[in-house]
Parts: C-alpha cells; sequence; structure tokens
C-alpha cells in the first residue's frame, strides 16, 4: 500500500495538468468582453463521438472491473452557479445492472439526480449516458469521484474514476 502512494500522487498532479487544460478550454473572461458559453446542444451518442469529444478520467481503484468511462461539462462551470456534468458509461461485458455513485469532493456538492444513478442492464460494446447537476461556490478545480458498480454473472464489483473540474469566477456582476 506504501508504494502505491506516489503512484496515486503522481496521477492526482497529472490530472491537475489535464484539468488546467480544460480550463484553457473554457476562459473566464475574454480581454475585453465576456466570454462565448461554450455549449453542446446534444451529448455524443455513439463510441466514436463519445471518445472524441468526451475527456477520459483517471482511474483511481485497482479495480480489474470490465468497465471504462468519460466525462464532459459542456459549459464552463462558474462558480456559485450549478452547471450540467456528463458521464458516458461504457460497459466491457455483459452486466445484469450497472449503478452509479457521485462521490463529490469538498467544495462540490451534487444538486440532481437521487443517488444511485441506476442505468440497469447493459451490453458489452454499448454507451449508457448519465447527466447530474453540481454546484460550487469556490472558485478552483474540484474532483468528482466517479463509483460505477456492474452486476457481473461472476459477482458484483465496482471501479472508480476521478473527474477534475475547474470552476471559473462568476462574471456576471
Amino acid at each position: 500500500m506504501r508504494g502505491k502512494l506516489p503512484v496515486r500522487c503522481a496521477q492526482l498532479v497529472a490530472m491537475c495538468a489535464v484539468s488546467g487544460v480544460l480550463a484553457a478550454c473554457h476562459p473566464a473572461e475574454a480581454p475585453s468582453a465576456r466570454a462565448p458559453t461554450v455549449s453542446r446542444a446534444r451529448p455524443p451518442e455513439t463510441l466514436a463521438e463519445v471518445n472524441r469529444t468526451m475527456v477520459v478520467p483517471v482511474a483511481v481503484s485497482d479495480s480489474a472491473v470490465p468497465v471504462d468511462l468519460r466525462f464532459d461539462v459542456p459549459s464552463a462551470p462558474h462558480a456559485g452557479q450549478p452547471f450540467e456534468f456528463r458521464l458516458a458509461v461504457l460497459p466491457q461485458a455483459l452486466a445484469h445492472a450497472v449503478t452509479v455513485s457521485l462521490e463529490p469532493s469538498e467544495g462540490l456538492s451534487v444538486q440532481s439526480p437521487e443517488q444511485p444513478i441506476e442505468l440497469g442492464k447493459v451490453e458489452a460494446g454499448t454507451v449508457r449516458l448519465a447527466a447530474a447537476r453540481l454546484l460550487s461556490t469556490e472558485v478552483g478545480t474540484r474532483v468528482l469521484r466517479v463509483r460505477v458498480t456492474l452486476d457481473l454473472p461472476a459477482g458484483t464489483d465496482s471501479r472508480v474514476f476521478a473527474c477534475p473540474v475547474v470552476i471559473v469566477a462568476n462574471t456576471a456582476r
């Protein structure tokens, strides 16, 4: 266990670096005017669209559960304003049921939906979408841990992912 701490720290540093890149995609203010709101009207539907438009989170559990995850924040999240957080669950095996639990870090809260999110039965190679409304009252990087639990023929197991979200200052004055 002790040897895994440096690896986890390195993953967290890499995640923060990625979140800095993500912050550049959603600037808080333009030099002379308010930044345009970036929003994608419809979520991706196919595996190719998911892989092209959504972010790969950091897997933080050592579990070998056959599932992957992608996430997206369609518009820049502002402090004190609820924002949409989209998930794509990518099962790699048949599962009788899939459950998604959102575990926010300090300073971040889940407004909706009720937890856990039940996605039902899934087949390998499919895309299951879910969305949540989150809120942070403070500017900075927050981490949403997403626990995906699969009810497989061999038993129930979970995999945990860390999704960094950069909260920017509210520009409305």
